[in-house]
C-alpha cells in the first residue's frame, strides 16, 4: 500500500488548493505525468539518453522501457487486409490469415524499421493443426509455439519485412490474428522504482558504469574460479530464480578438501585514489554466510565484508570498508562494499567467498546462488546495470519543467517535496529549485556543499532568505519538506516540525521548476514521492499537517480528482 498524502479533512481544503501535483505513476518517454493539472501543462520533461533498470511495482529488476505506436497497418486483418503480400498458399479468413499449404508460404508487409533497434513482435495464434509458423524482422526467425493464443517475443530487427512464414516442407495449418509490432523505447524513460514496496518513487541518479563485462555470467572466462567447484558436482548456470523473475542465477560452491576461502574473483586494475563500490546479488543455497571484498588496501591487503544470508545483517567488516546489505525478496540480498585504492598493488575483486571453510570432506561443500554483479567508481551502489560483453555506462537522470509561471506562486506560494536522498559524497550540494532559468532568481530546498544539512535559500538577484537545519541530512532518510514564501515571511517545516524563519526576503520570479540549482548545478539524486506547489502560502496548521504524518491513500486522491494510473 502506498504511503499518503493528506487526511480526509485536508482534501477538500489544502490539496484542492495545490496549482501542481506530481506523484509518481503515469509516465511515457521524455515526460511524467503530473495529477494536477490534468491538462499536461504540469508535466515534467525527463532525460537520460540510456537505457536504466528499475524495481517493479511486482519487485522484480527490469530494464525501464516503453513501448512506441504501432508499426504495421491492419494487423487484425480486417477488410481483407490489403496492407500484407500473400503467398498463394496463404489466404484472408474470416478477418484473421489462415495458412494451409506443404511449401514454404508467407505474408509479408513492408514498413520502415530501424536496423538494430528492438520492437515487441506480438501474434495470436487463433488455430492451429499442424506444422511450424515463424516470425521475422528480417534475417532473424522467432519460432512461434504450437499452444493457442498471444505470442511475443523481443527482435532486433535486421531489415524492413515483417514477415509470418509457414515452414518450409511441413504441412502447416494455422490460423494467425491481431498482428503487433511496436519499437522497444529504453532511452529517456523516468524510473518508477518500487524498490522496497509502497508506492513508485521517481529514481533519479549519476552517470555510472559498470565495470565488469560480464555482470551474471560467471562461467565466462572474466571471472576465475579459486578453490571453488562453479559449474560441476551440483554447482550449475541458471540454477535459480534471479531477481529478475529469469532462471539465470549462478550457483557457486566451495571445492571439496578445501579448508582455504574460495570462490570466484576478477582481476581487475583499479586506479589509486579512486572510490569504488562493489556489489552482488546473492542468495543462501546451503551456506548461510558469504564474504566479499577487494584487494585495495596497503601492498595488495584484503579487506572483506561478511553477509549473513538469512537474517540479513552484516558480520564482520575490514577496517576500510562501508558495507550495506538490501533485502530483494524471495531470499536474495544485494551486499555491497565501498572502498578506497590505497597502492598499486594487487588488484583482485572477490565477488563471492566462502565464510571460513573448516571441513576438508570428499564432496564439495555448501554453495550460494550469485548474480547481478556491480563494480562502479563511487561512494555508493546504484541501479544495476547489466552487461553482457562489455563495461556499459548509464548518463545522468534529469527532470525539469519550464513555462510554469503561472503553476508557481510569484509573490508568495509553497514548494512540497517528499524526498530520500541517495546522494552520500556531500562535498556536492544537491538541490530542487524554483527558478527563472538562471541561478539569480531562485527558491531552493536541498543541501549545500558546504554542509550536511537540509536547507532552504531564496535569491533575487542577491542573496536573501536562507535557513538551515541543524540536523545532518542521512543517506536512506525520508523527508517531507515545505517552504512557505512571501515577503519578509519565510517558514521551513521538515516532517510536520517548523526548522525556522526568516524575515529578510523578497520573493524572485520564477518560471521553472528542476531538480538542480538552476544552472545545471547540485543535481539531486536520490527518489521522490511526490511534488507539490501551491500558489499561495499556508498556515503552519497546514505545513504541519502536510509535512507530518497525517495521511490518506493515494488512490482515493486519485479518485478524487479522476486521474487514471497509466
Amino acid at each position: 500500500m502506498c504511503d499518503n498524502l493528506f487526511n480526509n479533512d485536508t482534501i477538500m481544503s489544502t490539496y484542492d488548493d495545490a496549482s501542481l501535483i506530481m506523484f509518481p505513476s503515469g509516465y511515457k518517454e521524455d515526460k511524467i505525468y503530473s495529477l494536477k493539472p490534468t491538462d499536461g501543462s504540469g508535466d515534467l520533461t525527463f532525460t537520460r539518453a540510456s537505457t536504466a533498470t528499475r524495481v517493479n511495482s511486482d519487485g522484480l529488476i527490469e530494464t525501464a522501457s516503453v513501448l512506441g505506436s504501432e508499426e504495421i497497418t491492419n494487423g487484425d486483418f480486417d477488410g481483407n487486409a490489403n496492407n500484407w503480400t500473400l503467398d498463394s498458399g496463404v489466404t484472408y479468413g474470416d478477418n484473421n490469415l489462415v495458412f494451409a499449404t506443404d511449401s514454404n508460404q508467407k505474408a509479408t508487409q513492408t514498413q520502415t524499421f530501424t536496423v538494430g533497434k528492438t520492437y515487441r513482435v506480438s501474434i495470436e495464434l487463433v488455430a492451429y493443426t499442424s506444422g511450424i509458423i515463424t516470425v521475422r524482422m528480417g534475417s532473424v526467425p522467432q519460432v512461434i509455439t504450437t499452444d493457442i493464443g498471444v505470442k511475443t517475443w523481443d527482435i532486433i530487427a535486421t531489415g524492413n519485412l515483417a514477415r509470418i512464414e509457414g515452414t518450409f516442407g511441413i504441412g502447416v495449418s494455422a490460423t494467425i490474428d491481431n498482428v503487433s509490432v511496436k519499437e522497444v523505447i529504453t532511452n529517456n524513460v523516468p524510473r518508477i522504482d518500487y524498490t522496497g514496496g509502497g508506492c513508485g518513487k521517481l529514481l533519479l541518479e549519476p552517470q555510472r558504469t559498470n565495470l565488469f563485462t560480464y555482470s551474471s555470467e560467471f562461467d565466462n572466462a572474466a571471472w576465475t574460479l579459486s578453490r571453488t567447484s562453479a559449474f560441476g558436482s551440483g554447482s550449475v548456470v541458471n540454477a535459480a530464480i534471479s531477481p529478475d523473475g529469469t532462471q539465470n542465477a549462478e550457483y557457486i560452491q566451495q571445492q571439496a578438501g578445501q579448508t582455504n576461502s574460495g570462490g570466484v574473483f576478477l582481476l581487475y586494475t583499479m586506479t589509486v585514489g579512486v572510490t569504488y563500490t562493489l556489489s552482488v546479488y546473492a542468495k543462501r543455497k546451503e551456506q548461510n554466510a558469504m564474504r566479499i571484498g577487494a584487494a585495495a588496501g596497503v601492498a595488495g591487503l584484503g579487506l572483506f565484508a561478511s553477509f549473513d544470508l538469512v537474517n540479513g545483517v552484516i558480520g564482520n567488516v575490514s577496517s576500510g570498508l562501508t558495507t550495506k546489505i538490501e533485502d530483494y525478496g524471495n531470499g536474495w540480498y544485494r551486499c555491497s562494499v565501498t572502498f578506497t585504492k590505497v597502492d598499486a598493488t594487487g588488484n583482485a575483486l572477490f565477488l563471492y567467498q566462502t565464510d571460513s571453510p573448516t571441513s576438508t570432506t570428499a564432496v564439495p561443500l555448501d554453495g550460494v546462488y550469485i548474480w547481478g554483479a556491480q563494480l562502479e567508481a563511487g561512494s555508493y551502489s546504484t541501479s544495476l546495470i547489466p552487461t553482457t560483453s562489455t563495461a556499459v555506462t548509464r548518463l545522468a537522470d534529469a527532470a525539469s519543467k519550464t513555462g510554469i509561471s503561472s503553476l508557481i506562486g510569484q509573490t508568495e506560494g509553497v514548494m512540497f517535496l517528499d524526498f530520500v536522498l541517495s546522494q552520500n559524497e556531500f562535498s556536492v550540494g544537491t538541490n530542487i529549485s524554483l527558478n527563472d532559468g538562471t541561478a539569480s532568481n531562485r527558491i531552493i530546498i536541498g543541501k549545500s556543499s558546504s554542509s550536511n544539512k537540509l536547507n532552504t535559500f531564496i535569491q533575487k538577484t542577491t542573496g536573501q532568505g536562507s535557513i538551515v537545519t541543524s540536523f545532518d541530512a542521512i543517506v536512506g532518510q525520508r523527508y517531507k519538506c515545505a517552504i512557505s514564501y512571501k515577503l519578509n515571511d519565510i517558514k521551513f517545516y521538515v516532517n510536520g516540525v517548523l526548522i525556522g524563519v526568516d524575515t529578510v526576503a523578497e520573493i524572485p520570479l520564477c518560471s521553472k521548476m528542476s531538480f538542480d540549482s538552476a544552472d545545471g548545478s547540485s543535481p539531486f539524486y536520490g527518489n521522490f514521492q511526490n511534488i507539490i506547489l501551491f500558489p499561495s502560502a499556508l498556515s503552519d496548521n497546514q505545513l504541519a499537517d502536510l509535512t507530518g504524518g497525517n495521511k490518506t491513500t493515494f488512490n482515493a486522491l486519485a479518485e478524487f480528482y479522476g486521474y487514471q494510473i497509466l
